[in-house]
């Protein structure tokens, strides 16, 4: 994994870089880090490749330019990254996360604070990136988990509602559960499996996903649904 570190003072970038070094060796990960001393650096760089880097630390006040405004840059070339920004001041918290920043460190920070800061990243990342291979139609197919609006079993086939497109495979429906390695999908019932990010809302008798398709929930499972859902978002909350 591809690791940036944009921060004009070299003392920062030397501990920040310290730390996930000790980091990927403690969770047998392989990390490349990248140092950048100016945002003019980095964004020459990153829009070389916007899809190079998978975790990027930004400081806010660069000497070049604004750590805000290179994060409303980043964003447009790329959803998925992980944007962390580390800086002096708690003041820029909140824009930080309407900008969709992963994570805001206060300077000095211990290893303890960033190694929780690197293993909700690390888990995002999973979530994000993580691909699911079946055969359709005679024929491999992959696809990532976190584009899977829903699964859905109909007649001995299974039909992969993604945000694109639709796969259907003979793979079952256990099996298809049981080879997604992460608790954001949720089985609903015997025939559906839902991503739970993708929820906008559940209602008395049926769910809605983002995409504006409803799911009717089994009289029997409401509860269970219900309760698992809240569980997940409090957890997600929690650790945002």
């Amino acid at each position: 994994m591809k690791i940036a570190i944009c921060d004009n003072q070299k003392q920062d970038r030397t501990l920040l870089t310290q730390y996930l070094n000790v980091y990927g060796q403690s969770v047998c990960a392989d990390l490349t880090i990248h140092e950048f001393q100016t945002g003019k650096d980095f964004l020459c760089a990153f829009h070389q490749n916007p899809t190079e880097y998978s975790l990027i630390f930004l400081d806010i006040y660069l000497e070049d330019t604004n750590g805000l405004e290179m994060c409303r840059l980043i964003r447009q070339a790329n959803q998925d990254v992980i944007v962390i920004f580390v800086t002096t001041s708690p003041h820029h918290a909140l824009e930080s996360y309407e900008l969709e920043a992963d994570g805001y460190i206060l300077k000095p920070y211990s290893y303890e604070k960033f190694q929780r800061i690197m293993r909700k990243s690390l888990y995002r990342l999973e979530d994000n990136f993580q691909k699911l291979t079946i055969v359709s139609k005679r024929i491999p197919v992959s696809c990532y988990l976190k584009d899977i609006y829903y699964i859905e079993s109909f007649n001995h086939v299974c039909i992969i509602h993604l945000k694109n497109d639709t796969i259907e495979t003979n793979t079952s429906l256990k099996e298809l559960e049981d080879r997604i390695h992460t608790n954001c999908f949720l089985r609903v019932s015997r025939s559906y499996i839902v991503n739970m990010n993708l929820i906008q809302t559940i209602n008395a008798d049926n769910l809605v996903l983002t995409n504006g398709e409803r799911i009717i929930l089994p009289i029997r499972g409401r509860q269970r649904i219900r309760q698992i859902y809240s569980d997940y978002l409090l957890k997600t909350n929690h650790n945002s």
